[in-house]
């Protein structure tokens, strides 16, 4: 009890010790959470600070450039220099004002994940907080408990003492009382030898007439398995004699049925010999004819292989022919597909170019012709580009910067204009020219379609006559089974009839065998009736001398019982 109770004492100390780790573990992850908390906090408070600053920073740039947009002369060509590079300059701003935003956006999305994440770590927080709490009652309950354990301990040690004193009485009690039985138990020991001593002499005894018994009814054993195994061997003799009578009636009719079926055998293969000559001519007339066929079916075979490879060869021309047409189809689409993208190429020049005659209609002050003179390069073409009179043209407009440099402009505009007309004339002849090709394509696909038409039938007529070839084949090859099948016929009649004359000689050597073996049997059994009649004779004996051997095997039992039962009450005596 005492040992029990110390066991749980430690056991429920062990418990508390875990259940403070555990408390003392849960308020450093608290700890750890509130400074990553903190962390956090910081690093979107410097967020904040950044995009406030870069927004101030935005309002200041776009007011500098506004003042300076209105205070810009649109007369000089230095105001409109400066007003491209104030252009350039605020597209840049404006650029990264954009990506800022951008990047703003992207840090208040994560902020919004990271503050989600918070809350529910928050939660998570405030349920480990609660738990501690509820770990802090359990040590504290389970304390109380410890102290009433130690109080119930202490009480109980108090009663085993108690209990330890009147045991210690009763064992000096005991141990006289021990003393006594002591001498009591030398006294039936001695008497226990005595009667030990005894018994091993009725052993002794008891062995010696079981070892007689055994030898008695071993030998009564013998004696009955000798009755038995005579009763046996005269029930085997019975049967065996009848069955050899069954035997004798069944071979001599066996041999009047062999001598009747030898007599019927002889006129079936005399008339089997006749019936086998006139088939063997009837064969042979057959497989003549059959050779025959064979000539002719192989003189067609050779025809139709030389049909197979002429139409063999017309196909592959015809592929040929076909693979060339593909060829000059794929490279007519080629070159219609280039035009088309000439075409486009020009189409798009024409239509940047009145673009530009539209501006100059409508804003002739703030277009980029008064700007410089090589502005309105890229709506030429590269030939007049490259041209020298236009080179002298912009020599004659830099010296030139207001009306020489407008009536320029008008001149290249015309010859623009013309271009472009001259242009749409090729575009007409060209879209001409597409149609024609169109329309030769689609005829030659017709062409095409029916090349392959044909070639599909022609390569059906192939396969029907490769299966025509085929199936003559197969007529030869079974006619050639048939014969073969015809002259393995004959073989095997000639067989059976050499088969059934080495049967009748063998069925008349087993006649004469069995006449032999019956003769023997007979002398058999007249042996076995002599040793019949002197098993008989054994068996009556030993009936005389079975009643004094059941009296001496009465008598040896009942000394047995009598011994069984004195060891019996020795052992009762012992206990």
């Amino acid at each position: 009890m005492q040992q029990t109770e110390s066991e749980k004492y430690c056991e429920l100390k062990r418990q508390v010790q875990e259940q403070q780790e555990q408390a003392a573990a849960l308020e450093n992850s608290n700890k750890q959470l509130h400074k990553q908390l903190e962390m956090r906090n910081e690093e979107v408070s410097k967020l904040d600070r950044q995009l406030e600053m870069e927004k101030a920073d935005k309002s200041k740039m776009m007011k500098a450039m506004n003042w300076e947009f209105q205070n810009l002369d649109w007369d000089d060509n230095s105001s409109v220099a400066s007003m491209s590079v104030a252009s350039v300059a605020l597209s840049q701003k404006h650029k990264q004002v954009r990506d800022l935003e951008s990047q703003n956006n992207h840090y208040r999305l994560r902020m919004i994940k990271k503050q989600k994440i918070w809350g529910k770590e928050r939660a998570k927080m405030t349920e480990m907080g609660a738990e501690a709490q509820k770990l802090k009652k359990l040590v504290e309950s389970e304390k109380a408990r410890a102290m009433d354990i130690k109080q119930q301990w202490k009480q109980e040690v108090k009663r085993a003492e108690s209990k330890s004193q009147t045991t210690e009485k009763a064992l000096a009690a005991a141990q006289g009382i021990a003393e006594q039985q002591k001498c009591e138990i030398e006294k039936l020991e001695r008497k226990q030898q005595k009667i030990k001593k005894q018994l091993t002499k009725e052993k002794e005894q008891f062995t010696e007439a079981q070892k007689a018994l055994e030898i008695v009814c071993h030998a009564h054993k013998q004696t009955k398995r000798k009755l038995e195994g005579a009763e046996l061997s005269l029930k085997q003799a019975k049967n065996c004699l009848h069955e050899e009578r069954q035997e004798m009636t069944n071979t001599r009719d066996a041999l009047q049925s062999a001598k009747s079926t030898l007599q019927e055998m002889k006129r079936k293969v005399e008339h089997d010999r006749d019936c086998n000559q006139s088939q063997i001519s009837q064969i042979e007339k057959l497989h003549k004819k059959e050779q025959a066929r064979v000539k002719n079916l192989h003189v067609e075979q050779t025809s139709t292989k030389d049909a197979l490879a002429r139409a063999q060869q017309e196909v592959e021309g015809l592929l040929l022919e076909i693979d060339e047409q593909k060829t000059i189809i794929t490279n007519q689409s080629n070159e219609i597909q280039y035009m088309q993208q000439m075409i486009d190429g020009k189409s798009a020049r024409c239509q940047k170019l009145e673009a530009a005659k539209s501006k100059l209609h409508t804003t002739p002050t703030s277009s980029p012709w008064n700007s410089s003179p090589t502005a309105f390069r890229q709506f030429l073409p590269v030939r007049t580009q490259r041209s020298r009179t236009w080179k002298s043209y912009i020599q004659s407009s830099r010296r030139l910067q207001t009306t020489s440099f407008k009536m320029c402009l008008h001149c290249a505009l015309n010859i623009l204009e013309k271009e472009c007309a001259s242009e749409r004339e090729k575009r007409v002849a060209l879209q001409k020219e597409l149609s024609d090709l169109s329309y030769g394509l689609n005829e030659k696909k017709q062409e095409l379609t029916t090349h392959e038409m044909k070639v599909h039938c022609h390569e059906d007529e192939l396969a029907m006559k490769k299966e025509e070839i085929f199936a003559a084949e197969r007529h030869l090859a079974k006619e050639k089974q048939r014969s073969e099948t015809l002259t393995a016929d004959l073989l095997t009649l000639q067989s059976t009839v050499e088969a059934k004359e080495n049967t009748v000689k063998a069925l008349l050597k087993k006649v004469q065998q069995q006449d032999d073996t019956i003769e023997d049997q007979k002398n058999q059994v007249k042996e076995i009736k002599l040793l019949n009649n002197e098993e008989q004779e054994r068996a009556a004996k030993i009936q005389e001398q079975l009643p004094q051997l059941f009296q001496l095997i009465k008598a040896e039992e009942t000394k047995s019982l009598n011994c069984r039962q004195t060891s019996r009450g020795c052992c009762q005596i012992r206990t």
